[in-house]
């Protein structure tokens, strides 16, 4: 915090040097607790090359770590936006597409009487749900009031989508299958 308050005062008084050492002590600093707040403020200060700099070093790191920053108290308490900005890109690095649903339902669940309104403007800019398994989406519709309502609204929306999340909605949880959900990429 004390770096973070220097480099604000140095930014105002544009005392390049002082940002850019406060720039390369944050980057030296990130780990899985405090990407997310050092993001915060490197975003912004981007408009400074330094700053960028340390903009684009929190970005790998959330991207690398994702799923480890996902379950973190910081990423609970991200706002909506700074939400959609991280799950929407496509360097995120993630196996399944179903780690980026699950880590939306999270951060939903967590104050989800005030993110409710907001949930289908998530799910419709972050999760690629035609990488998503079908029996995985169908299980989440039976088991997720929320995630039904989301699954309706992005078939409004989406012509891809519309085509196959109503047969999705009308298979049952019995129609499971016991094959692995495939791998695939954010690409």
């Amino acid at each position: 915090d004390n770096v973070i308050a220097l480099l604000e005062v140095s930014n105002l008084f544009e005392m390049v040097d002082i940002v850019n050492q406060c720039c390369c002590k944050l980057m030296s600093e990130l780990n899985v607790d405090n990407c997310l707040h050092i993001r915060k403020y490197a975003e912004q200060f981007s408009t400074r090359a330094d700053c960028a700099t340390l903009l684009a070093a929190t970005d790998a790191f959330v991207h690398n770590y994702f799923l480890d920053i996902c379950h973190s108290q910081a990423f609970l308490l991200l706002e909506v936006e700074a939400l959609v900005k991280i799950l929407s890109k496509t360097e995120l690095c993630v196996i399944l597409e179903e780690h980026v649903v699950c880590a939306a339902l999270t951060w939903l669940h967590h104050d989800l009487e005030h993110r409710s309104s907001v949930a289908s403007h998530v799910f419709q800019h972050t999760v690629r749900l035609s990488l998503v398994d079908p029996v995985f989406l169908s299980d989440l519709a039976h088991t997720e009031p929320a995630f039904h309502s989301i699954l309706l609204d992005s078939a409004s929306i989406s012509s891809s989508a519309s085509s196959v999340i109503p047969t999705i909605l009308a298979n049952s949880s019995s129609s499971k299958s016991s094959s692995s959900r495939r791998r695939s990429s954010r690409s």
